[in-house]
């Protein structure tokens, strides 16, 4: 019964699961669809590269600003920053019209910063808002959630695109209801208690310890990179090479909504079944089989294959992703100064994330350069599916002795 109460969410978690729900139905309804949009404009995946490219420095220069911030003021303010800069982004992108294609730098650095500023305030309340014995649940909770926008937000959005056929006015008519999901978020985000932290910012403190390999925190933010360099390019990847396939958003709308339904189940199964004494055992599972889902399209490029990868990365990234973020957060709340100095380690571990995407995007525009055709795109994907196997290895190095028993 203890047990039992002590993994059950309070108000303050809950209202957190809300907002990060409103965020990922606007992101849902619209984010996949921006690069569509994009793309519809000059057919060229370079420039969908760079877009992208352009967000993850937005996403990182955030971060390392949002993390000063949150030492200064409340950290819910980043949350409202952020949701606030996404909502001047999608209003750039309707006021710019089918001109927005000239500015995707801008546009991807407007994206980026606005991602930065949230997800790190995100992270922050994660960690003060949950503790060890509920963090699973609320991750498969919080999951849960996510999976039910990502299933009926893009069948909404393929729907109404395909339906209105004037341009590109349905892609507007959904970025608006993006707008306005964001600016709801903002004003639910008040509900939160003030959360204020003094301090000065030892950002440049933290970063050198990462010089230590004895160090529990190098670890986790090796892990982090390799995570980066893994979902930088198939994040966005996968259902682009799908329209570009099938040219029908009604199609692209209806696999993002298969996807999120396989996310939902296994987001389901670890908020039942998933401890802190099976997390390592989920976190392999998820890690190889991350992988084996590109091998039918390695060696079958074609629309069956795709739909396979993004089904199989949906139902195993959970498995994956899950277990890992419990226990980084839990060694960060493993002493005191760990817990003090909390918004450095998030904002550094961040930061690896998305030097990581950085990287793998850079990469892929030079692998692209010489050719866009699938038969030669599958053999970078194959890198990067495989890429986060040592993580396995890696999470072994910070795990908490807790976790083994």
């Amino acid at each position: 019964m203890i047990q039992k109460e002590a993994r059950k969410l309070d108000r303050e978690a809950w209202l957190l699961i809300t907002i990060n729900g409103l965020f990922a139905i606007a992101n849902a309804l619209s984010n996949t669809f921006v690069n569509i949009y994009l793309w519809k404009m000059n057919h060229d995946l370079i420039t969908i590269s760079w877009f992208q490219f352009s967000s993850y420095i937005g996403m990182l220069i955030a971060t390392l600003f949002a993390g000063w911030l949150t030492k200064k003021l409340d950290r819910v303010i980043n949350i409202r920053l952020g949701v606030g800069i996404l909502s001047i982004f999608y209003t750039t992108v309707l006021f710019l019209g089918t001109t927005a294609i000239q500015y995707v730098w801008i546009l991807g650095a407007l994206l980026g910063i606005g991602s930065g500023f949230f997800w790190i305030a995100f992270s922050v309340l994660y960690f003060e808002i949950t503790e060890r014995p509920n963090r699973d649940r609320f991750n498969g909770v919080n999951g849960l959630f996510g999976a039910l926008a990502g299933m009926i937000s893009p069948l909404i959005s393929g729907f109404v695109i395909s339906r209105i056929d004037h341009g590109l006015f349905g892609y507007q008519m959904i970025f608006t209801v993006s707008l306005v999901l964001f600016l709801i978020a903002v004003a639910v985000s008040f509900a939160f208690r003030p959360r204020l932290l003094q301090g000065d910012y030892y950002l440049f403190e933290v970063a050198k310890g990462l010089k230590h390999r004895d160090s529990k925190w190098y670890w986790v933010c090796a892990a982090m990179f390799l995570q980066g360099i893994r979902e930088g390019v198939l994040v966005y990847l996968v259902g682009l090479l799908l329209f570009m396939v099938v040219q029908k958003e009604m199609i692209l709308g209806g696999f993002l909504t298969a996807t999120s339904f396989v996310a939902l189940i296994a987001n389901y199964i670890i908020s039942r079944m998933i401890t802190e004494k099976s997390r390592e055992m989920s976190m392999t599972v998820g890690t190889v089989m991350l992988g084996v889902v590109i091998l039918p399209f390695f060696f079958y490029p074609n629309i069956w294959t795709i739909f396979i990868l993004g089904i199989g990365v949906a139902f195993f990234y959970p498995f994956y992703y899950g277990p890992l973020t419990s226990t980084i957060f839990d060694v960060l709340g493993e002493n005191e100064h760990n817990v003090a100095w909390r918004v450095e380690h998030v904002a550094i571990k961040d930061t690896v994330l998305y030097l990581g995407r950085i990287v793998t995007v850079f990469l892929f525009i030079g692998w692209i350069h010489f050719s866009v055709a699938l038969n030669h795109m599958r053999w970078y994907l194959l890198a990067v599916a495989f890429v986060q196997l040592p993580v396995i290895l890696f999470a072994r190095r910070f795990r908490s002795k807790f976790d083994r028993m």
